[in-house]
């Protein structure tokens, strides 16, 4: 399949020769001044197009490594290394949500019902994602289906720290394309490179606004005063249903 408005830099990804030199790429943001942010993310070499290391796949449970811009990050896709938007503190810690210490990015897999020419025509894409490849699954079979397969990586302007804050912006890019994989919405989510890999955007200056980090705390902070409404509501029937249990049997006494 041919698709157009290719970015130079993913052709050049595309045909030049993998390594695993690491660099730092500091990207220029813009909020009310100008900010660097070292956009970090985790890599896993002990697995290749989904095959761990010996076949154990306790080999993904630790060694997960950290490296340093979107480039580089493609690269390592591109050699068919496991990825992971949330950082762990060191390469012994095991894969778990609670362990994350922070993510600088978001992923989005799209299965189904979304092809790769509207993506790439689609504004948002082009002024926000850092990065869109496919994925193993792009142009075969599964589940009956044949289409486009690609993930979608936003880059945060930010680390983001709290877990609670990272997953409501996940649902807020899963909101805006209903066709991404609803399952991974955590930054402990394993994203399998492949070496038939696509790079079909790659854009190190592309990050969602801090408008959007703002919109997610709102929409987190409503969703917790919701809940809390909920809660000394249900404290509050049972409070009234404890008092008529009392006016009732207090009433039986009296007439007795």
């Amino acid at each position: 399949m041919n698709h157009n408005n290719f970015n130079d830099k993913s052709q050049v990804l595309n045909n030049e020769n993998e390594n695993h030199s690491h660099f730092h790429y500091n990207n220029i943001i813009e909020k009310k001044s100008i900010n660097f942010v070292d956009v970090t993310f985790s890599i896993n070499r002990n697995v290749r197009n989904k095959t761990p290391k010996d076949n154990n796949f306790e080999n993904l449970t630790t060694n997960w490594q950290q490296i340093s811009g979107i480039e580089v990050l493609a690269n390592e896709i591109k050699q068919g290394f496991a990825t992971m938007a949330g950082l762990l503190p060191n390469v012994n810690t095991r894969r778990l949500k609670a362990n994350v210490n922070g993510s600088y990015a978001v992923f989005l897999d799209i299965d189904d019902g979304l092809t790769i020419n509207e993506a790439l025509a689609n504004p948002f894409i082009q002024k926000y994602c850092s990065l869109l490849y496919t994925s193993a699954s792009h142009q075969k079979e599964k589940n009956g289906i044949i289409c486009d397969r690609f993930r979608l990586v936003f880059q945060l302007p930010e680390l983001i720290t709290d877990i609670e804050l990272y997953e409501q912006l996940i649902k807020l890019l899963i909101a805006t394309f209903p066709n991404s994989d609803k399952a991974c919405k955590d930054a402990s989510r394993i994203f399998y490179g492949n070496t038939e890999t696509q790079i079909l955007l790659l854009n190190s200056q592309a990050f969602l606004p801090y408008e959007w980090i703002d919109k997610a705390k709102q929409e987190l902070q409503e969703e917790k005063d919701k809940q809390e409404q909920l809660k000394l509501e249900k404290e509050r029937q049972k409070l009234e249903r404890q008092n008529r249990k009392l006016t009732n049997n207090y009433d039986g006494e009296f007439s007795s």
